[in-house]
């Protein structure tokens, strides 16, 4: 079984100028991504597994075969390190 992540609780997010600026309230953080972080972020509102973010990374952005699982896996750690989101599988 593949794990699922969502945004952690008490977490806020704005797009400025193509990067997005996350704000774990909870623990004071600022985590500051580019725009195919951001659309990733904005699909984990719901339960997402890394195929399925892939998946839904190479349909918005029509760059099959581009997008690299490792990529989001590593981009994934890095935001579940940061607090941003949490494992629910």
């Amino acid at each position: 079984m593949s794990r699922k992540y969502i945004q952690s609780s008490g977490c806020e997010a704005t797009e400025l100028d193509d990067e997005w600026i996350i704000l774990n309230t909870e623990n004071f953080t600022v985590t500051k991504i580019n725009q195919v972080g951001g659309f990733c972020w904005s699909i984990l509102s719901e339960a997402q597994t890394v195929e399925s973010i892939v998946d839904s990374v190479e349909r918005h952005f029509h760059s099959s075969g581009v997008v690299q699982k490792e990529e989001i896996e590593d981009f994934i750690k890095q935001l579940e390190n940061c607090g941003v989101i949490r494992n629910v599988s």
